[in-house]
C-alpha cells in the first residue's frame, strides 16, 4: 500500500509531486515496495527525526532530505533541492525581518536560471488579484 500525504510543508508542489511518481512507478511495476517490516523500519527512522525538529530550518532540512529520499526512489526530473532548502531559508529570514514586505521579494528558478520579475506594485498595495494584473 502506497501512501500519499501531505503535511504542514515549504515543498508544496515538489514533495506531493515526487511522491506521484513513485507511487505511478509501484503501479507501472517499476518500483517494488519494501517488506512491511522495512517499510516500518523507514517509517519509525522519519518518526524519530521529526520529533527532533526544532526550528523553522529544521524542518526545510527534514523535508529536502525527505524529497532527496523520494528522488531515489523514481526517476523524477532533477532539480537543485538544496538550492531550494537555500531559498525557503532566506524567505524565512525575509519574514521574520519585515512580515509586510517579505512577499515583495523575488527568486531565480532553479530549474531555468530566469529570474522572477519585480511586480509593478508593493505586495500591501496590490488589490488587484487577476491574472491581467500580474502577468501583463
Amino acid at each position: 500500500m502506497i501512501y500519499l500525504g501531505m503535511q504542514d510543508q515549504y515543498y508544496t508542489f515538489n514533495m506531493f509531486d515526487t511522491q506521484a511518481w513513485v507511487a505511478r512507478d509501484f503501479m507501472m511495476d517499476r518500483y517494488k515496495l519494501p517488506s512491511k517490516a522495512e517499510r516500518r523500519l523507514d517509517i519509525n527512522k522519519w518518526l524519530i527525526e521529526n520529533e527532533k525538529l526544532k526550528s523553522s530550518f529544521d524542518h526545510v532540512d527534514f523535508q529536502t532530505a525527505y524529497i532527496k529520499d523520494l528522488l531515489s526512489l523514481s526517476d523524477y526530473p532533477d532539480f537543485n533541492v538544496e538550492k531550494v532548502a537555500e531559498m525557503f531559508k532566506e524567505w524565512l529570514q525575509d519574514k521574520d525581518e519585515n512580515i509586510l514586505t517579505y512577499r515583495d521579494k523575488t527568486f531565480q528558478s532553479v530549474v531555468t536560471g530566469t529570474m522572477a520579475e519585480t511586480h509593478h506594485t508593493e505586495w500591501m498595495d496590490e488589490l488587484d488579484d487577476s491574472k491581467e494584473r500580474y502577468l501583463f
